[in-house]
C-alpha cells in the first residue's frame, strides 16, 4: 500500500487494521499452499502473485524523502504488520507503544526519532528489524521482544 492508503486504513483503528492484516497473512498462506509463493534469497518476489501480495501487504508510514511526525501518544499495541513496514525517519513526538505487535516482514525504523518513552515489549520481529541511526530520548524497552531475523542498531543512540 502507498502512504495514503496506509494512513486511511490506520485511521480506521486497530480492529480494522488487524482484520486486514490477518486477511493478508491468510492470502500468503494460500499462495504458499498452492506453490505460488516464490521469493529469492533477498526476499525479492520471483513471480507476479508474490509481487502483488508484497505490494498490497507492505505499508508506509514514513520514509527518508517524506518523514512523518506522529503527535502525542501513539498506541500500536497488538497491531499486526503482514510484510514490510516503513517507519524510517519518522518522528514520534511523545510516547509510542508497540507492545505485543507482530512485524511479519521487514520492520524499518532507520533514522526514526523517539522523543518520549518507546515500548517494544513482547514484540515479534519475524523478519529483519532495522533501527540503524534511530535516536531514542529515553531508554527503549525491548523486554520480551523476539527477534527471529536479523536486527541492526548501527549508529543508534540514546
Amino acid at each position: 500500500m502507498n502512504r495514503e492508503e496506509t494512513f486511511d486504513l490506520f485511521c480506521q483503528g486497530k480492529e480494522k487494521w488487524n482484520e486486514w492484516a490477518e486477511n493478508m497473512l491468510a492470502k500468503r498462506k494460500q499462495l504458499e499452499e498452492a506453490g505460488s509463493w516464490a521469493i529469492d534469497w533477498k526476499s525479492e518476489p520471483k513471480n507476479d502473485d508474490t509481487r502483488n501480495w508484497m505490494n498490497t501487504a507492505s505499508v508506509e508510514f514514513s520514509n527518508t524523502e517524506n518523514p512523518h511526525t506522529f503527535e502525542g501518544y501513539n498506541d500500536f499495541q497488538d497491531w499486526v504488520f503482514p510484510w514490510t513496514t516503513d517507519f524510517s525517519s519518522a518522528a514520534f513526538g511523545w510516547h509510542v507503544d508497540f507492545s505485543g505487535a507482530a512485524f511479519n516482514g521487514y520492520a524499518n525504523f532507520s533514522s526514526a526519532r523517539f522523543s518520549g518513552k518507546s515500548y517494544f515489549t513482547s514484540v515479534a520481529f519475524n523478519g529483519y528489524a532495522n533501527f540503524n541511526s534511530a535516536r531514542f530520548s529515553g531508554n527503549p524497552i525491548f523486554s520480551g521482544a523476539d527477534f527471529i531475523g536479523e536486527a541492526t542498531f548501527s549508529s543508534a543512540s540514546l
